[in-house]
């Protein structure tokens, strides 16, 4: 079980809550809060945003698109609803990522060490260790977004599904190898290292979120610094598209070298032509 005391006392955060199972963080909130929007203005505690959910295994678990998120016990499973200007909300895919990166960073003693694969997921040594899902509770009459991330904190890979196994990594593994860890993780509970992962990237984001009122694209160099796929070969699936040498952009299937991240969130690549595109929505792999 969590304790979310010292992300309470922060003052952020206003309400907090532990499912031992459930089947999705970013579900079940989903479903609060739209009772809420449907209570003739009745309100209830768990009204009052940020609210945060964690759960210790999800039997749902979504990632983008169409994709399930294995999530077994030693999984950071968390969502938060938070309220989000338009400007704010359209960077909060980079916000999150850098937050989860910085976040693990510390933990591991190596700062840059977690990349970021557009647009939000999160390697170290070429593995996956955590995942994001943002969506927008449209139904609100402020605009109200859900934060979802799964951290593999401490997760045993042995009953994952064969993908899973080989492309996936848990901090708990990655700290066997660091020799300054502290003395306290080594002697945490389960529970102790999920409760002090969480904590710090409440924090992170937090800090974050602050950082991009003051300036909205603070984001951009660290992001860039930390971009897993730049320089790579990818193969995009592209569902938004803006191509600057065509007129006539090309969807689907694209591939070319990745050139980064612009200052607007679009992935840039380069094709064998030389043309440059940048990809707005879609997905990607290494090939």
């Amino acid at each position: 079980m969590i304790n979310f005391n010292i992300i309470l006392e922060h003052g952020w955060v206003r309400t907090a809550e532990w499912y031992p199972t459930i089947d999705s963080t970013n579900s079940h909130l989903r479903r609060e809060l739209g009772s809420c929007v449907s209570c003739s203005g009745n309100t209830t505690a768990f009204t009052e945003l940020p609210r945060l959910i964690v759960a210790g295994q999800q039997t749902l678990g979504r990632g983008r698109g169409d994709h399930a998120w294995w999530s077994p016990e030693g999984c950071l499973m968390s969502s938060i609803a938070i309220h989000a200007q338009p400007e704010q909300a359209r960077w909060l895919p980079y916000l999150v990522a850098i937050a989860i990166a910085r976040t693990l960073d510390c933990k591991l003693g190596e700062l840059g060490r977690c990349k970021i694969k557009w647009p939000n997921d999160i390697y170290v040594d070429d593995k996956k260790i955590a995942g994001v899902l943002i969506e927008q509770l449209t139904s609100q009459a402020r605009s109200t977004w859900i934060i979802g991330s799964g951290i593999n904190i401490d997760v045993d890979f042995m009953d994952a599904p064969a993908p899973v196994q080989s492309r996936a990594i848990s901090l708990s593994s990655l700290m066997e190898s660091v020799l300054s860890v502290p003395i306290a993780w080594r002697s945490f509970t389960r529970d102790e290292r999920m409760t002090d992962t969480l904590t710090a990237f409440i924090f992170n984001l937090r800090k974050q979120l602050l950082l991009a009122d003051e300036d909205p694209k603070a984001w951009h160099t660290e992001w860039s610094n930390r971009c897993y796929l730049f320089e790579k070969t990818i193969e995009a699936t592209v569902s938004g598209w803006e191509e600057k040498f065509s007129e006539n952009p090309p969807l689907g299937l694209n591939v070319g070298i990745c050139l980064g991240l612009d200052r607007d969130g679009q992935l840039l690549i380069r094709h064998e032509s030389g043309s440059i595109g940048r990809i707005v929505t879609g997905s990607v792999r290494i090939v």
